[in-house]
């Protein structure tokens, strides 16, 4: 006669598998807030990231041309998200607003300048 423990190996798997899928669920969170840390510190605090240091970009208060701050980088960033689910018609606006502001610039009050 052969025993068999079938029941643990499955409970073993299903442990490691739960293991592995919190493990990941974890690493994609914490991808998800340096991301978001990095767009809304930048554009707060100095107004560029690097990619727009390259470029001569710059993220700024739309009366002072001052940088618009944490908080305000985070309702930019935020709304960009709307710009995206309502079929991208925040980023077209760009190409139609005489000042050139997106819907997140907008509500966030900051003008992208060049130079």
């Amino acid at each position: 006669l052969v025993a068999s423990s079938g029941g643990n190996d499955q409970s073993a798997n299903n442990a490691a598998a739960a293991g592995v899928s919190i493990v990941f669920a974890l690493f994609y969170l914490v991808a998800i807030v340096v991301s978001i840390g990095y767009w809304v510190y930048f554009w707060g605090t100095s107004g560029s990231t690097f990619g727009m240091k390259m470029l001569k970009l710059q993220v700024v208060d739309a009366n002072t041309g001052a940088p618009i701050g944490i908080g305000r980088a985070l309702v930019r960033w935020l709304m960009t998200l709307v710009n995206t689910w309502a079929c991208y018609l925040g980023w077209i606006w760009v190409a139609i607003d005489v000042r050139k502001q997106g819907w997140h610039d907008k509500v966030a009050n900051s003008v992208v300048l060049q130079g």
